[in-house]
């Protein structure tokens, strides 16, 4: 009888450790097992205050080694977490987060590819949209768990605005383009059916305002954008256009503000404000006459040089009206011989080689480049849309007087002001020339 207990609690312990044997038997494709592990995903997002919280809407998609998407998972702000059970193995998560996931069309588990793409929803209009890509190996016996940081993936269009409407307009429209249609969840953008938005403005309550009426968001620009305002009149329509010199980019609120000049046309001041995580990004820019609807081309928004914008590109320092002349910026820096010594007369030297060399602006009654005065460089290297900075102080060639000496900017928390000058050189600092045109 005791043989016969022992035989039998033999045979269960030769089952009990094959099974064991087969479940932690992995296929060869490193993918599948039928041990499974549980994962818990958090996705978050940053929102207006650069806090992080929970995306109000969320899903992700899990694709394993092979490439199919395996499960999709679905969350709110309320649930906070995904949690599912899947095989032990390597796998690929694309989660995309939303205020309302309504808005866009979503790919179905069979049908979800890395590159399909996101768009919005007929009859709806973009709401905030955020993605991330992840990987992660799921191990037997291991606590997994993932926190997503989504990246926003749209701009937020917050106003728009028209000044000095005249009196016989019976309604204003500003439109952009081109923009994406869609992005994928791989969080590449579409160039196909490239779209425009147009907002219709209303009334303010001050004479001559309109005004976007609420927020729109929009998938970025493809390419540098054109902005169109068109002018509606009992006698019939007044377009007036202008091709910005940057593309719209996401996670960034804009701000358009413009200006009806009469006969001059209208000037826009556009400023990019991104959310707390990004810089400030400006763009101005101005239009003189309107655009000839027979003429698929926008008229040449530069007849007249105003400071603070652009005039055939390059950035209006200052503008002397009663003799017609204007100081306009460089594009870029301007490259020039080094050296450790620091006499004022070897430096001069050096930035006037350089200064001969640049080419003179195209189309233009020009003098010769030269170096900014003090109070040239204190105009605009305090505008951000004039010139970037690589670090938070930075010294820029300036003449002081007749000597040839530097001005610091100091840019912190997003705020520029000029730090201080100085009558000696070195080669830490960046030459920036200007050049005075009559027009």
């Amino acid at each position: 009888m005791k043989h016969l207990i022992w035989v039998i609690l033999l045979m269960m312990t030769i089952v009990s450790c094959e099974k064991e044997l087969l479940l932690d038997n992995s296929e060869n494709d490193g993918q599948t097992s039928l041990v499974t592990s549980r994962l818990r995903i958090t996705t978050r997002a940053v929102d207006d205050d650069g806090q992080l919280q929970a995306v109000k809407q969320g899903r992700v998609y899990v694709f394993n080694a092979q490439g199919q998407c395996v499960t999709v998972l679905s969350t709110t702000a309320e649930e906070g977490t995904f949690s599912t059970e899947l095989p032990i193995g390597t796998y690929s998560l694309y989660a995309v987060g939303s205020d309302n996931l309504d808005n866009y069309v979503l790919p179905t588990q069979d049908e979800a590819t890395p590159t399909s793409i996101i768009t919005c929803a007929e009859g709806k209009t973009l709401g905030d949209l955020l993605l991330k890509k992840a990987n992660i190996e799921l191990k037997r016996k291991a606590t997994n768990k993932l926190t997503l940081d989504l990246k926003r993936q749209v701009l937020c269009l917050s106003q728009v605005q028209i000044n000095n409407v005249p009196t016989d307009v019976t309604s204003v429209e500003v439109t952009l383009s081109p923009l994406y249609s869609g992005v994928t969840l791989s969080e590449t953008y579409s160039d196909t059916n490239p779209q425009s938005t147009s907002i219709a403005l209303e009334k303010g309550e001050n004479d001559g305002l309109w005004q976007s009426p609420t927020a729109t968001y929009l998938f970025p620009s493809n390419g540098e954008p054109t902005i169109t305002i068109t002018f509606t009149t009992p006698e019939g329509t007044e377009t007036y256009a202008y091709s910005t010199t940057q593309p719209l980019t996401p996670n960034h609120h804009v701000f358009l503000s413009g200006t009806y000049e009469g006969y001059q046309g209208v000037s826009i001041t556009g400023l990019l404000l991104s959310e707390k995580w990004g810089e400030n990004i400006t763009i101005t820019f101005g239009f003189d006459t309107p655009t000839d609807n027979n003429n698929s081309n926008p008229s040449d928004p530069t007849t007249t040089p105003v400071p603070g914008t652009f005039y055939h590109d390059y950035y209006v320092v200052s503008v002397d009206k009663t003799n017609h002349k204007a100081v306009l910026l460089s594009k870029n820096d301007v490259a020039h011989q080094t050296t450790p010594k620091s006499e004022e007369n070897i430096w001069r030297g050096f930035v006037n080689t350089a200064l001969s060399q640049m080419e003179i602006p195209s189309g233009l009654n020009c003098d010769q480049w030269r170096v900014p005065t003090y109070e040239e460089a204190s105009i605009f290297l305090v505008d951000k849309s004039a010139v970037g900075l690589s670090k938070k102080n930075t010294s820029f060639f300036c003449m002081i007087e007749d000597v040839l000496g530097y001005i610091i900017v100091q840019e912190d928390n997003n705020t520029r002001e000029i730090f201080g000058q100085g009558k000696s050189c070195n080669d830490k600092m960046i030459l920036r020339p200007v050049i005075t045109i009559t027009y």
